[in-house]
C-alpha cells in the first residue's frame, strides 16, 4: 500500500529498513489517541465512524505523506523519533489536507477492503 500511495517514501524505508511494525501498531491499536493531538485524533475517529475502517490506513498514509519531506531527509534513527514521537503542532486541516491527496488503486483498495473484512 505504502509502495502505491509514496513510492519515495517506501523506497527510502526498504533502504533503511524501516518496516511498518516499527510505527503503525501505535498508531493503529489507539487509532492515533496516544500519537495525535487530541483535537485531530477526535477529527480522525469522526471520519473513521464514518467511512469504515479503511479511513484508519488512509490516514496512516496521510500522516506519512504529510512528514514525507522530513522522512526522506532523516536517517534510520531520525525516522525512528520522528514516527514514534509525531510533531505536536500538526493540526487538523493539515493532517486531513493530505489524507485527502491520497490515492489508493482500486485493486488495492478492493484487497485492502477484503483484508479488513477478514479480520
Amino acid at each position: 500500500m505504502l509502495g502505491n500511495a509514496l513510492p519515495e517514501v517506501h523506497r527510502h524505508f526498504t533502504v533503511l529498513q524501516i518496516g511498518a511494525d516499527i510505527y503503525l501498531p501505535d498508531w493503529l491499536l489507539t487509532i492515533f489517541c496516544k500519537s495525535l493531538p487530541l483535537e485531530v485524533a477526535s477529527r480522525v475517529w469522526d471520519s473513521f465512524v464514518l467511512e469504515g475502517e479503511i479511513f484508519i490506513i488512509v490516514a496512516a498514509l496521510g500522516i506519512l505523506r504529510m512528514l514525507s519531506a522530513q522522512l526522506l531527509a532523516s536517517t534510520f534513527e531520525g525516522c525512528l523519533s520522528l514516527l514514534t514521537n509525531l510533531p505536536s503542532d500538526i493540526t487538523g486541516d493539515e493532517l486531513f489536507a493530505h489524507i485527502a491527496a491520497v490515492r489508493i488503486p482500486d485493486q488495492a483498495s478492493r484487497l485492502l477492503n477484503q483484508m479488513l473484512s477478514f479480520w
